[in-house]
Parts: structure tokens; C-alpha cells; sequence
């Protein structure tokens, strides 16, 4: 260790000693033995540790432990610790680690890496980490009560968290839905978000597939490799390996971007690092999103699902289909009209998805008052609508099908709607021109096989190429605001 690691060493330990008291032996002797510095998952881990202890012996009655104790306890933890990104899921302390206080198995499998010197990269690497982190916390079944599953489905359901809203649709009284709300957003189950009107921001999302994709071959980390406006990448397994990339720019871009990488990929086929590459733009104003939970049971944490019943569900014609209902009542294309400011506030919000005036305060050092000024502007041009969001647990996985032909979405997308969240959107393949689907389904971890076999074969004629997603690797989109012209109001 270097000498500086030895003095803030010194010092951690001994805050450790003045919060901790009686458990301070163990938090010291595990630091030592396991050579533990912040900033690192093994940092996290033990912190988690003793605030598991702390936690369940309060809860116990033991008057000793202190609510002030847990507090400085998770004040000096994520003083020390850092946060990260994976997969558009953040890692924050202590928020990302709520969910284990619920599930004895899961949360004892992932301290036991502090246990085996064979884990030690794990402890050490943080993209090896996350993966497993998140993998491991996507399996947890939440413990609820009637009422929070109650709500969380009307939440959910109908993408709202208005305390009157959701007072009026479960026929209870505001007090009792603050309090269960309360509970659940304590839990870490539900967090809120933000969709963007692409039409209004004039914004294209672009997906590009590329197929024969070997990870060994690091071709998302050479030099040249088209990053620009890249927001997410991730690995699809099924009978081939593919990389997943998705694009997020201002429409003036499209052919520079699609440019960029056509060249990048198509050097890439000559040297036979892929098999070949798609490069689709998204219909996001037609997407069709639905949520259903109610096979969940709650009291049992496991689903109630039968292969005959998704048997006969993927058999049957609707009689009933989901409505294609655009997300933003005015989805005609406009340019966006912003001065310097507003790009400012603009940038951070698409970065973030966040819309808490004292954050986006701190990070632009722009007033309050003009940003509450722009955030009014913001809605009332339906820039952006709020979302509700499940955090991925559940023990779900998610399963992409594309159709590479036209197919009735509004038929297939109702067949599905008996999975907790269904996502539909048709596209363009821009190389092709062909018109297509994809379609996203979160399943039941213990059913994606027999899903995917009964699938296939009931939709033979159709084609559908079936992908499980693997967490790779996620970034944030800045705005490219040096192609802004705030004297012009546009793209350029």
C-alpha cells in the first residue's frame, strides 16, 4: 500500500471506531485482512455488512442501535464510496442495495465474496462487479404487503405517482397511499423517470445489431469505434452472439452518424471480425408499453404462470387489443427553440433524467427561479412526460424478438400482455428499407426457454429472431450542444 493509503486508512478507521463501537473489531479486522480501500466493491461490501448487522438488530428491539447510528453509518460509507452506471440501472449508495435487506439468500450470496480469495477480482473490478451485482439483485423477490402490491400495480399501470390519483383508483384515502407509497419508494422498488418526445427535441434513435460478434475480439474498444451519441451497448445470446447498440442524436446528424458506422463496420466484415451489421431507426411516437404484475404472488414471492396458459395466450387471437395510444398528444416535428440556459438544463435533464431543481442547480449554477422557469416551458411544449419505473428485480429476464418483415404489432403485443412488461416499436432498417418490429418482454427467469421454444414455433411463418439480453455496458448521452445555434434556434 502506498503511504497515502496507510494515512486515509488510519483515518476511516478511526471514524469507523467512533460510529461503530462494539462492532468496530470486526469492521477493523476484516479491512486489514482483506486490504480494503474505498472507492473499491470491496469498500461497499463490507459497509453493506455492518449496516445489515446494525439494521436487523434495531429492527430486533436493541436499544443500543440507534437510528442516528444507521445514519451516520451510511453517511460515512458513501463518503468513501463512488458512483457508478450499468446498463442505464445506477449504482448509489445506499439506494442500490435496498432491495437485499429484503432477501436473506441473494444478499448472503453476494457477501460471500468477502469470504474467498478467489473472488478477489470481483472485489477489485468494477465492470466485473456491477455485472454480478446486478445479475444477482435482478433475482430477488421483494417481500410486499396487500396494499403495497395494490399500489404498486396501480402505479405501474397507469405510469402515475399522484397521491389524488391513486387515491381515486384504489377507493382509499390520501393518507393511506402516502404511507404505502412511502414504503415502497423506501423498499427501492419503483423510481421515477423521464421519456422524451423525440419528435419535439428532434431527436433519432438509432438500433444497430451486429452479428458474429466475438467479445474476445474487444471491437467495441478500439480507437476508431463509432462512440459518438453512443448510449448503450450490450451482448444478445442465442445461436449467435451479437452486440446491441443503441444511438440517441439530433436528426441533422443521421447521415454523418449512419456514415461513421457503415465505414467502422464494414472494415470490420472484410477483416471477418462480424458476420454482418443492421442499422435501424426507431418509431418511438408508435411504441405500445403494458405492465402487468397480477400474476406475481406477493405472499409466496414466486409467479403464478403455467406453460398451457402462455400456451394458449400465444395461440389465440385477440378479441380485445391494446390500443396504439401516442405517449405526447402533439408529436408533430418542430424545432427546438433554446437559449444558452435552457440547452444547459436541456443537457443535464436527457443526461440524468432527473428533474430536481436543487440538482440540476449544483451541476449547471444556474438559479432556481429560471430553472423552474424552463422546466414549466419544458412540459408545457411536452418535451419530456414523467415515467414510473420497476427497478429490474422480480427474478425476470428480458427476451428480444425482431421481426425483419411487417407484421400486425397491436396482435402480437396483445398476445404477450399477460408478461409483467411488454415493449413494442416498429422500425426501419435503413440499409434494407425494410419495415419491421421489435419486441421486448420482460419473463419469469425459469420460463424463458419454454418461452422462446413455444414462441418460435407458433410464429414460424413470421421469422422472429430471439435474443436474450446480457449487461454490458451503459453511458449517458450528452447534447452535442457545440451543433446547437441558439441564435438560429437549430440543429446544425
Amino acid at each position: 500500500m502506498k503511504y497515502s493509503q496507510i494515512k486515509e486508512r488510519e483515518v476511516i478507521l478511526e471514524k469507523g471506531r467512533e460510529i461503530l463501537g462494539s462492532h468496530f473489531k470486526f469492521f477493523k479486522k476484516k479491512v486489514e485482512e482483506l486490504n480494503i480501500v474505498p472507492k473499491t466493491p470491496a469498500w461497499d461490501l463490507i459497509c453493506f455488512k455492518i449496516y445489515r448487522i446494525l439494521y436487523f438488530q434495531k429492527n430486533k428491539g436493541k436499544k443500543s442501535i440507534t437510528r442516528q447510528q444507521l445514519e451516520k453509518w451510511l453517511n460515512f460509507w458513501s463518503e468513501y464510496s463512488t458512483e457508478k452506471e450499468y446498463n442505464d440501472l445506477k449504482y448509489v449508495i445506499f439506494s442500490s442495495y435496498k432491495q437485499f435487506l429484503q432477501d436473506e439468500e441473494t444478499a448472503n450470496k453476494l457477501l460471500s465474496i468477502l469470504e474467498y480469495k478467489k473472488n478477489k477480482i470481483l472485489l477489485e473490478n468494477w465492470s466485473l462487479f456491477l455485472r454480478f451485482f446486478f445479475t444477482l439483485r435482478s433475482r430477488i423477490k421483494p417481500s410486499l404487503t396487500k396494499a403495497e402490491f395494490s399500489l404498486l400495480q396501480a402505479m405501474i399501470k397507469y405510469q402515475i405517482t399522484s397521491t389524488k390519483e391513486l387515491s381515486k383508483i384504489l377507493n382509499k384515502d390520501a393518507g393511506n397511499i402516502t404511507r404505502t407509497k412511502k414504503l415502497l419508494f423506501d423498499k427501492g422498488i419503483i423510481y421515477e423517470g423521464i421519456s422524451l418526445n423525440l419528435k419535439k427535441t428532434n431527436f433519432v434513435l438509432l438500433l444497430v445489431i451486429v452479428y458474429g460478434f466475438d467479445e474476445l475480439s474487444s471491437i467495441h474498444k478500439k480507437e476508431n469505434f463509432p462512440k459518438m451519441f453512443l448510449r448503450k451497448s450490450m451482448t444478445l445470446n442465442t445461436s449467435c452472439k451479437a452486440l446491441l447498440l443503441y444511438y440517441s442524436f439530433p436528426v441533422p446528424l443521421l447521415k454523418e452518424i449512419c456514415r461513421r458506422i457503415s465505414e467502422f463496420f464494414d472494415l470490420s466484415i472484410k477483416k471477418k471480425e462480424i458476420t454482418k451489421y443492421e442499422i435501424l431507426v426507431l418509431h418511438r411516437e408508435e411504441q405500445i408499453t403494458t405492465f402487468d404484475y397480477s400474476k406475481y404472488d406477493y405472499k409466496n414471492k414466486n409467479w403464478n404462470y403455467s406453460i398451457s396458459e402462455i400456451a394458449i395466450a400465444l395461440h389465440n387471437k385477440s378479441k380485445t387489443k391494446n390500443e396504439l395510444k401516442p405517449r405526447f398528444e402533439d408529436t408533430k416535428e418542430s424545432e427546438l427553440k433554446l437559449t444558452k440556459p435552457g440547452l444547459k438544463i436541456l443537457e443535464y435533464i436527457i443526461k440524468n433524467r432527473d428533474l430536481t431543481v436543487s440538482r440540476i442547480e449544483k451541476e449547471t449554477n444556474i438559479s432556481q427561479s429560471t430553472i423552474r422557469k424552463y422546466l414549466k416551458h419544458f412540459t408545457n411544449e411536452q418535451l419530456y412526460i414523467k415515467r414510473v419505473n420497476i427497478i429490474p428485480i422480480f427474478g425476470t429476464n428480458d427476451v428480444m424478438i425482431i421481426f425483419k418483415k411487417k407484421v400486425d404489432q397491436k396482435e402480437i403485443h396483445d398476445r404477450l400482455s399477460l408478461f409483467p412488461e411488454v415493449y413494442s416499436e416498429p422500425f426501419t432498417n435503413l440499409i434494407t428499407d425494410e419495415k419491421g418490429l421489435i419486441v421486448t418482454v420482460r419473463i419469469p427467469n425459469e420460463l424463458v426457454i419454454n418461452f422462446i421454444d413455444l414462441f418460435s414455433s407458433i410464429f414460424e411463418e413470421e421469422e422472429p429472431y430471439f435474443f436474450i439480453t446480457s449487461f454490458m455496458y451503459t453511458k449517458r448521452v450528452n447534447l452535442p450542444t457545440s451543433r446547437y445555434d441558439t441564435t438560429l434556434q437549430k440543429w446544425y
